[in-house]
This record gives structure tokens, C-alpha cells and sequence, in this order.
């Protein structure tokens, strides 16, 4: 008598109803403009066959367990299917796939019940406006940008139980190549913050909150900056819930009227919708030159920093990303000798250049001399100190940011003449007092 494996049996019975499905959903979505998969996977592989170019993800949540739904289609098409939507069938989120561009967005939330002492509504404006107003000063230390708070679209989900706000910011020709290089930089803007916490009460009282472990937490959401992360749009709940993210009462983003319609507001809140809001995007570098050439340097003495007197937005001139830099022995060094490590093929996804640095952003290859192996998720990079002549690796990994590399000696693979800066007018420059 044959003896029957269940696991076997069980496992052919589920491939023969995923085919079945798969048949199903393809019939159902002949001639679709926005098409559902039941599988984020299935979303993405079909959208690298159908050939289309502004194509966009969206996920919906379908059970309380957060089971999805998954949609491909554009943003036109797709907003006619979800305003369509009953409000309690309205549980709809923005699917920034990994790698794509993306404005900087942000999830600030605190419960009510475990922070009392914030329960008066002129406490809830107050934490918006210190914070912008701090990420405002952040953007112009570390890119040189001016950010005001109208550069930030504002939604409220609050509730008598939750405090609950989307922000999202939008610089005119500027956009972050993806969101795990953004939530590194939010990261980062949250440590400064909590080093400042001790010496400024309004810091404390009003950017940290306790959770419902009754720990004290930043008020930012730092866990909504991973990979092919879900969003809730504008207009949409949390499942099983009646309370929709809307323009917050105190929003100072512009629209193009006074009195936005619906569908303009989602257009603008929208955190990939790169394309459709400039054609000339420039992705912002982080981390910046300036820290990094603190941080390289273990054994000196903090590091000095430029100050213009001719208020240039930065002390680099900076130049595009690209995947070669104007050192080819070190690019072809890094591709043969770095970014196969771990038996994982890697690539050089971009590599960006200024006055004294190299940052190459690899993908492909995880691989972390700090773990000595490869990560589950988080890439890793290079920085090239061109004046100190060294390499290190450094990887978006939380547990691994403050993580330098032992530097590699790369003076053979340098020209044998003198390196010279890129073109700054350091007559305009004068030292400033150490980085704090």
C-alpha cells in the first residue's frame, strides 16, 4: 500500500487553488485600469511585465489580523476606484515600494490616556508646530535648504483617544531617493533630540510622549521607514474604524485654490508622486559630507566646519548622482574586492561626489563587517575620504548606524598627482566653531 506524505498531499492542494485564483484574478482584471492581487509580489512582478511607466502600488486592508490587498494602477484611475469606496470599506494605504523616490513623511501619534498632562487641544498644535519648526532648522544645517511650515502638508486622524497626525513635506525639486535613506535621517534628527531633552523642557514635554509600556518614546513614529512600507492615504481608516485621515484645520500647505478639492488634497499627499509634482528632481544626499568627515576621523580632533559668508544653501558644490566617479580604480576596486562578500552579487546603485568625499550606495550585497554577514534588509554603503586617502563600510541597519569600518588604505588606487578639491571658493569661507 502507498504510504501518502499529508504535508505533500496539503501542499499540491494549496498550489492547485493558487492557480485557480491566479487564472480568476487575471480574467477579472482583463481590460482593468487598476488591477487587485491578493499577493504584494504578484502586484510588483505585474507590474514589471505590463511595460507601463507611471504605474503606482496601493494596498488596502481586508481583516483585522492586517491581511491586504494589493492594487496596481495610476493615481487617476486609482482615485476613482477608492472614492467609489463606502467610508467603512475606505481602508486604503500608499505602498512605497522599496527604492523609490519619495517625499519625507512623517507619523507622529501619542494615546491620550497615558499622557494627560497633554490632553488640552492647545497642546496638540503646539507639539505640530515644535516640530516642524525643529525639522525646519534640521533641513537648512544639513542640506542648506530653507523649509518653512508651508512646505508641509498637514492631515489629522486625531480622536478623543489617539492623537494621530500624517505629515508630509514637499520641496519644490527635491525628493529623498528612497524612504530608508529618509528614515536614517530621521533617526538621526530624533537622537538629537533626545540628547537635548535633559536642557530644554519644551523638547521634553512636548516631542516625547509615553507609550502604552509607559516608556517614553519619541512622538515620531520611527517604525514606518521599512521596505515596501504601507501608508494610510488621505480620506482612509484603519480597518474596522470610521476615522479618516482630512486636512488638518491648521494646515498652511498651499493648494492651487483656496478651497482644494478632495481629489487635488490627495494628489498633494500622495508620497511617490514625484513625477506628476516636478520633472526635475534632485534626491538629497544623506549622510551629508560635513558629519561624515567628523566621524571618519576617529583618532583627531573634532572636526571644523564652513561657514559662508556669502549664504550659499552649501558649502559643496555638489555633483549628480551617477554610477561612476571620477576615480575609476576605485570603482572597479569596490566592484571587484567589496560588493560580492557573502557569496551575494552586488551592485553600485548610485555614487555621489563632493569637495572631499565618496558616498556609494550599494545594492544587491548586505553584507556588514560589524555582523560579518549579510543583513536581512538594511544596505549598506561607502564613504571615500579622498584627503585622508581610506575607505570605510557603514550600513542603514538601526543597530548598526554608529558602526565605522576599520578604513582600508586606497592611496594605490588614487591618481599619483596631487588631489585637488572640486571648484569652491574657500576665500568666501571662514572656519566656525566645532560641530556640537
Amino acid at each position: 500500500m502507498q504510504n501518502y506524505d499529508f504535508q505533500t498531499i496539503l501542499q499540491q492542494i494549496n498550489k492547485q487553488i493558487n492557480e485557480k485564483k491566479n487564472l480568476e484574478d487575471q480574467e477579472i482584471n482583463k481590460g482593468k485600469r487598476v488591477v487587485a492581487f491578493a499577493k504584494q509580489q504578484e502586484a510588483f512582478d505585474y507590474d514589471q511585465k505590463s511595460g507601463l511607466l507611471y504605474n503606482k502600488f496601493f494596498s488596502k486592508e481586508i481583516g483585522k489580523d492586517g491581511k491586504r490587498e494589493f492594487y496596481v494602477g495610476y493615481y487617476e484611475d486609482f482615485w476613482d476606484l477608492m472614492i467609489k469606496s463606502r467610508d467603512f470599506e475606505r481602508n486604503y494605504y500608499e505602498l512605497i515600494k522599496e527604492g523609490s523616490n519619495c517625499h519625507l513623511y512623517l507619523d507622529i501619534e501619542y494615546q491620550r490616556d497615558v499622557n494627560k498632562e497633554l490632553l488640552n487641544n492647545d497642546h496638540d498644535e503646539l507639539i505640530v508646530d515644535l516640530l516642524i519648526q525643529r525639522l525646519c532648522e534640521e533641513f537648512k544645517y544639513v542640506f542648506g535648504l530653507d523649509v518653512t511650515r508651508k512646505n508641509f502638508l498637514d492631515l489629522d486622524s486625531s480622536s478623543n483617544v489617539k492623537f494621530s497626525r500624517h505629515l508630509i513635506c514637499k520641496i519644490t525639486g527635491y525628493c529623498w531617493p528612497n524612504n530608508e535613506i529618509m528614515g536614517m535621517f530621521i533617526n538621526d534628527f530624533i537622537d538629537k533630540l533626545t540628547l537635548e531633552k535633559p536642557v530644554n523642557s519644551q523638547v521634553a514635554q512636548l516631542l516625547f510622549v509615553m507609550n502604552a509600556s509607559n516608556q517614553v518614546v519619541s512622538i515620531i513614529d520611527k517604525g514606518v521607514y521599512t521596505k515596501n512600507r504601507n501608508f494610510r492615504l488621505y480620506l482612509s481608516s484603519k480597518y474596522g474604524k470610521i476615522q479618516p485621515l482630512i486636512l488638518s484645520k491648521t494646515n498652511q500647505y498651499p493648494f492651487n485654490s483656496d478651497s482644494p478639492t478632495e481629489k487635488e488634497i490627495f494628489y498633494h499627499s500622495l508620497i511617490c508622486n514625484i513625477d506628476d509634482f516636478n520633472s526635475t528632481f534632485k534626491t538629497l544626499v544623506y549622510p551629508p559630507p560635513i558629519p561624515l568627515d567628523k566621524i571618519l576621523d576617529k583618532s583627531s580632533s573634532p572636526t571644523k566646519r564652513f561657514t559662508n559668508n556669502n549664504n550659499s544653501s552649501s558649502p559643496y558644490k555638489k555633483l549628480p548622482s551617477s554610477t561612476s566617479s571620477p576615480y575609476p580604480d576605485i570603482d572597479a576596486y569596490i566592484k571587484t574586492e567589496l560588493i560580492n562578500r557573502g557569496g551575494v552579487s552586488g551592485w553600485i546603485k548610485s555614487i555621489t561626489t563632493d569637495a572631499s568625499f565618496i558616498n556609494y550606495q550599494i545594492g544587491g550585497n548586505k553584507y556588514c563587517e560589524n555582523i560579518k554577514r549579510q543583513h536581512k534588509s538594511n544596505h549598506i554603503y561607502f564613504i571615500v575620504n579622498l584627503s585622508k586617502k581610506t575607505l570605510v563600510q557603514r550600513c542603514f541597519d538601526p543597530d548598526c548606524k554608529n558602526f565605522i569600518s576599520n578604513p582600508i588604505d586606497i592611496q594605490s588606487y588614487l591618481p599619483s598627482s596631487e588631489l585637488k578639491p572640486l571648484d569652491i571658493d574657500f576665500d568666501n569661507y571662514e572656519f566656525d566653531d566645532e560641530i556640537k
